[in-house]
């Protein structure tokens, strides 16, 4: 130990001596970047011997993983050591790896093009959809390199850029895919989906250029896997994506060292851009399919999209960055989601409760940072629509939790709904025909238990308002997975919310849902019909109980299917309003084929409509969801105050029993069965 003193004592001498002949040196030292966790980063090494010049290891220290773990990239800082200046070992053979088409895996270049004009508008279909939420191709230069492809096949000139074309080919599909043209909406062209044509063509044309990977391939690679989302092939979308982060990973472009080097400035913010969507891909995924994120944010240290280093006319090249940055913090948090709350380790680190507010302080964070011109307003561009549903489902995940909590105690069908073998406590709060016993249920909740089941049934309305506008808007994606998902995440919360207190407001927006997936199933929307039936199973479930209930319990009682003093025949009435009409706003369209309405929705309305009761749950579309004066105050806690105390205690049977938060994030929170 007094060897290594004496040898620091030596080297900071040194240092200040060749300090006193340059004083740069200290100024690069206290410009460099420090960790955060005041622990010292592996470059941030106090030795002098790479902070002096002239040193004979003057050759700069990688930032990147590799500097500790990569053979020959320590061969190369070793020969460095053998020379009076830097060494580049040039004379070294390039890589070597066999070679040959067949791992290309390239099937063919045999493809057909739509004409010049169809083709420009396929493209601007497809770009109101995905160039503002994610950065997969320029829009300018590719319309650019479009009308280039043109003017050349109109002289007799063929392409031979297989990645390009193939990137074509796939924009082409996607803009097939949100034209929703009326073949496919009248079923003509039953179990095909609008675009595979060109897909598949397409994957003809994709090749496994992983030895020699280039940004544009990565392109192409999250191009197939949006696309096969609408498929219904998500595994396929998650490796698609997994191989995208891959190879960016083998560019370096997670790391500011590496993709700084790249000196044209649009090159630069195209990888920037192609990074951060990759990211943002990564997040989403693992959250839909209820996997772990591939990359930590710890491994990442590339700036974020910009246009401020971005000349006028080379800024017109991208779009504006705030949207995407808003998607990619979104995306941050989405991961924070998955591994604090409902990854393998998600019981460590402190408190479930503790994460929630942390989590939900970043959401409203993100909510007051946002740009005016990124709030959601009707008539706004589709794009503004998917953020913000985004944005609902991530509160929508980080609260439900405890809505479940609260609706294994409140479900008024409980009783009823347990196997004929099992019994439950005669003091359990649990029989629907005890108002009193529910009443106390209730209360026993704390305040901001109760604040935070409520902004999850609020951020559940907020995506169920706009997936309706956009449906009156002519902009739901009718064959697309994601609003298929908005749909289904914010119906079952929805469902929960008018069983635990029935409402007109909930069950006309449940019925609602429950119309836009069925058309969406009926279009061929292969995500939709999956989630379609397990709502209707849940349906089934709850007409089947409220059926046997009525018929088993008389009018005599009052309970959540019968109001004060109503008769059987009142009761039978109310079961069998389950057979209601579609709202009028829907059916004005005229878009929902003929069918048995009986079937169409599954929760009546048991209590008198009230207009003033029901005002407070209208929810305005810009509306902010933790905007609640309980929320706000647990959000302001540091060790979580009285509140805090209680919630955690109505919170811990539900965990201690064994019912973690573990769950896949939608299919395990609402079981699938047979209807």
């Amino acid at each position: 130990m007094e060897r290594y003193l004496r040898t620091l004592e030596r080297e900071n001498a040194a240092f200040k001596q060749a300090q006193s002949a340059d004083p740069s040196l200290v100024e690069s030292v206290r410009n460099a970047p420090e960790a955060t966790d005041g622990t010292l980063q592996a470059d941030d090494e106090p030795t002098v011997a790479v902070l002096s010049k002239g040193s004979s290891c003057e050759h700069e220290r990688q930032t990147s993983v590799e500097a500790s773990t990569v053979c020959t990239s320590f061969g190369d800082e070793l020969l460095s050591c053998f020379a009076h200046e830097e060494v580049h070992p040039d004379g070294t053979p390039a890589r070597e790896y066999v070679r040959d088409d067949c791992f290309n895996r390239l099937c063919g270049q045999n493809y057909q093009l739509p004409n010049r004009v169809q083709a420009n508008l396929l493209v601007r279909v497809a770009s109101r959809y995905i160039v503002n939420d994610y950065h997969q191709f320029q829009m300018k230069p590719f319309m650019e390199k479009l009308d280039q492809l043109y003017r050349d096949a109109s002289n007799g000139e063929r392409s031979t850029d297989p990645v390009w074309i193939c990137k074509f080919l796939v924009v082409l599909a996607l803009g097939e895919l949100y034209t929703n043209q009326s073949q496919y909406r009248n079923n003509e062209a039953k179990n095909s989906i609008p675009g595979t044509k060109y897909f598949l063509t397409a994957i003809g044309l994709l090749q496994d250029l992983y030895e020699e990977p280039s940004v544009q391939q990565i392109e192409n690679l999250l191009l197939f896997s949006f696309y096969s989302n609408a498929l219904g092939r998500t595994n396929s979308a998650y490796v698609y994506g997994g191989i995208a982060l891959r190879l960016s990973l083998i560019l370096g472009l997670h790391r500011r060292k590496q993709i700084d080097q790249i000196h044209d400035e649009v090159e630069l913010e195209n990888s920037r851009r192609v990074w951060w969507t990759v990211y943002t891909f990564d997040r989403i995924y693992s959250s839909r399919l209820g996997r772990p994120v591939t990359i930590h944010d710890t491994d990442i240290d590339v700036p974020m999209p910009s246009s401020n280093h971005l000349d006028p006319i080379n800024r017109d090249k991208f779009e504006a960055p705030d949207h995407l940055c808003a998607n990619i913090r979104l995306a941050r948090i989405t991961g924070q989601i998955l591994n604090d709350l409902y990854g393998a380790a998600s019981h460590d680190n402190g408190s479930f409760l503790s994460k929630v507010r942390r989590i939900l302080t970043d959401l409203r964070s993100w909510d007051k940072d946002l740009p005016e011109s990124l709030r959601w307003r009707l008539g706004g561009p589709r794009s503004l629509s998917s953020l913000h549903l985004h944005f609902n489902l991530c509160i929508i995940q980080t609260t439900r939790p405890v809505l479940m909590h609260m609706f294994k105690r409140r479900n008024p069908f409980r009783q009823h709904a347990v196997p004929n073998n099992a019994t439950l406590n005669a003091k359990s709060p649990t029989s629907p025909l005890d108002v009193t016993n529910q009443a106390e249920s209730a209360q026993a909740f704390p305040p901001t238990t109760l604040a935070l089941g409520e902004a999850c049934v609020q951020a559940a309305r907020a995506s169920n308002n706009i997936l309706t506008q956009c449906f009156i808007d002519n902009s739901l994606a009718v064959f697309g997975y994601f609003d298929a998902h908005y749909l289904f995440s914010s119906t079952l919360i929805l469902i929960m919310s008018a069983v635990m207190e029935p409402n007109p407001t909930d069950s006309d927006a449940v019925q609602t849902a429950l119309n836009l997936l069925n058309t969406m199933q009926n279009c061929g929307n292969v995500s939709a019909k999956a989630y379609y039936i397990r709502l209707d199973c849940i349906k089934t479930r709850i007409a089947k109980l409220k059926s046997d209930i009525s018929k088993k319990d008389g009018a005599t009682a009052t309970s959540p299917l019968t109001g004060p003093g109503m008769s059987a025949g009142e009761v039978d009435q109310n079961v069998n309003s389950l057979s209601q009409e579609p709202p009028a706003t829907l059916l004005s369209h005229n878009i929902f084929s003929a069918h048995n309405s009986s079937e169409e929705l599954w929760l009546s309305n048991p209590f008198p409509y009230d207009e003033a009761t029901d005002k407070h749950l209208a929810l305005d579309f810009a509306a902010d969801p933790l905007d609640n004066p309980f929320i706000l105050n647990f959000l302001s806690e540091i060790d979580g105050g009285n509140d805090f105390n209680g919630m955690t205690s109505s919170l811990s049977n539900y965990s201690s029993a064994g019912e973690t938060w573990g769950v896949d994030l939608d299919h395990d929170l609402i079981p699938f069965c047979d209807p």
